[in-house]
């Protein structure tokens, strides 16, 4: 009976995870790409985000911020993050919320673009973050999570908005 359970399961998740990249692929603008002798499919924009410099800038600041959470780097955290959200963050705030995820999910050992979200007035760019963690038994788990990050321009400049694991 469980060896079925985690066939399904199994089953299910590679479904899941083929439904997503055709979602993404269709929706936005985006191609699959296999490459020969690969089990992964990689997803490259290929739209006029690319060279639109509000969306380098947030890609940017995207992957900088991932890293301070990474690096449990406070300081450039905070820095990231738009003056109205800077105003509720704290130091131990941020560093409890690492904790906490690292207490659920691990280390965090890698993190990738996967794609934007269309929205009126704002951007949203969605990204897969890698996790390892060790049981008790000493196995190692690995988890992936998707973390969503919102952007919008205020003044001309493209700013942290909100942000979460989705």
């Amino acid at each position: 009976m469980k060896k079925s359970c985690k066939k399904m399961r199994f089953i299910l998740m590679s479904t899941c995870s083929a439904a997503i990249m055709i979602f993404c692929s269709a929706c936005f603008h985006s191609s699959v790409k296999m490459e020969a002798g690969s089990d992964s499919a990689s997803i490259s924009i290929q739209s006029s985000k690319e060279k639109d410099p509000s969306f380098q800038a947030a890609l940017q600041q995207g992957n900088a911020l991932l890293k301070a959470i990474q690096e449990e780097d406070f300081e450039s955290y905070e820095m990231l993050l738009n003056q109205s959200i800077r105003s509720d963050v704290s130091r131990d705030g941020f560093l409890e919320s690492c904790k906490k995820v690292e207490e659920q999910f691990g280390t965090i050992t890698n993190y990738q673009f996967i794609c934007p979200l269309k929205m009126p007035l704002m951007q949203n760019l969605v990204w897969r973050v890698d996790f390892v963690k060790e049981d008790e038994q000493g196995n190692l788990l690995e988890y992936q999570l998707l973390f969503r990050i919102v952007f919008g321009t205020i003044d001309g400049k493209v700013e942290i908005l909100g942000m979460g694991f989705i």
